[in-house]
């Protein structure tokens, strides 16, 4: 004689919970966000020259200046059919070059908007950037009892000449789209600077 195994309402209810979870997940949002930037530069150039009268010299001091400023035009594309949100960031890149010390690449300056998406819409952005300032200046001095003018000039280079960007699209903290104009600027090692850039207030100094 047959007996027929019954079962449990429990159980019922974790099957129907799993069934319902599985649709959950296939249910999440697909990012499909495209990116495209287009990236330009202005300079413009400044010189200025002064004299001042010392004992038994002059001195003539040139600061030569040379700024720079580059605009990005950022085009979002929500490319499915349902609303989406994300996360735009961009972020400019200097050749620093200090007083004293060595010359480096850093992240010079950046921006962060957050975007709702519409489906099939897009958002256009302009990104500018703080001016690049890159200065050279030179000290002439003339009238010393020198034999020879050696020692009587002294010049001065620092600040910054700009290199490049790097614009990021992330939804749900992850990276879904980058563009720059370098894949060197890509590589983990710049992505995570950009994760640890702290932008300085106004006026100030970034911390390190």
């Amino acid at each position: 004689m047959s007996r027929k195994k019954s079962v449990r309402p429990g159980l019922i209810l974790l099957l129907v919970a799993g069934l319902l979870c599985g649709e959950s997940r296939s249910a999440e949002i697909r990012h499909q966000i495209s990116l495209s930037v287009d990236g330009s530069t202005e300079q413009s150039r400044k010189k200025v020259s002064s004299s001042e009268d010392r004992p038994n010299a002059t001195a003539t001091t040139t600061v030569e200046s040379e700024s720079e400023i580059c605009t990005l035009e950022i085009g979002v594309k929500n490319d499915s059919e349902q609303e989406d949100a994300c996360s735009l960031e961009w972020y400019f890149i200097s050749r620093k070059t200090p007083v004293r010390g060595d010359k480096e690449t850093v992240i010079f300056d950046s921006g962060k908007e957050e975007l709702t998406l519409q489906k099939g819409s897009v958002e256009k952005r302009t990104a500018i950037s703080k001016p690049f300032v890159f200065t050279v200046k030179t000290i002439d001095r003339v009238g010393y009892d020198d034999i020879d003018d050696k020692g009587n000039s002294k010049r001065t280079r620092q600040g910054d000449t700009y290199e490049g960007y790097i614009v990021l699209v992330k939804a749900g903290g992850k990276i879904i789209n980058q563009e720059s104009n370098s894949s060197v600027y890509l590589t983990d090692e710049w992505l995570a600077r950009c994760e640890a850039f702290v932008k300085p207030p106004f006026g100030g100094k970034k911390k390190r």
